[in-house]
């Protein structure tokens, strides 16, 4: 048993199951997030599965665009994951806001896209009227902004408290679990909206 696992273990913060209240919490909410994005996904799934002008609705969509905002999601990933890799070492509080900032940073450029892509499709008048493929796209998608805003508020807010707190490294890696998550959702959205034909 590692060190960093025996300390885990007894850890008077911890219950029976082994994590802290914060995580059970945390842990939970991200289970009725991936049940109200799995139930969405699925009657996507049934919607395209059902409507024959469903493949003339991603010709709307930039590939570019979709593979653009998966890069920054997947930097803002990886930025908080290497903060919280070397929060543990001396110094590490600097790289750990750094990492909790960058996250931020490039959350919010991927809901800076998403509103420039937004714009664009409106502008030629692809709307959530557009059909089931453009109701169900700006439903998952702006539901999925959102839930990047929350994340880089999260990120952001982290960021600014100070690094040196004692459970400074605890709450970073509870909002990286969140950030991952919807991450995750995007990879399935991506898929489904800007690959899927």
């Amino acid at each position: 048993m590692t060190t960093a696992h025996a300390s885990a273990v007894h850890d008077p913060r911890r219950g029976a199951t082994g994590y802290t209240n914060g995580e059970v919490g945390v842990l939970l909410f991200l289970a009725t997030e991936v049940m109200l994005f799995a139930g969405l996904v699925a009657a996507v799934l049934v919607l395209r599965a059902a409507d024959r002008s469903w493949s003339a609705g991603p010709q709307h969509l930039s590939v570019g665009a979709g593979a653009t905002g998966t890069a920054l999601l997947a930097a803002s990933a990886f930025a908080l994951g290497f903060g919280l890799a070397r929060a543990r070492r001396p110094g590490g509080e600097r790289a750990l806001r750094g990492g909790l900032a960058l996250a931020a940073l490039f959350g919010a450029g991927f809901v800076a896209l998403q509103a420039f892509e937004y714009r664009a499709l409106l502008a030629e008048g692809f709307t959530w009227r557009s059909g089931p493929f453009g109701s169900a796209f700006f439903v998952l998608t702006g539901l999925h902004g959102v839930h990047v805003l929350a994340g880089v508020a999260w990120n952001a807010l982290l960021a600014v408290r100070s690094p040196t707190r004692p459970n400074a490294v605890h709450a970073a890696r509870l909002a990286s679990w969140y950030g991952y998550l919807v991450d995750a959702v995007w990879l399935v959205l991506f898929v489904l909206f800007y690959l899927a034909r």
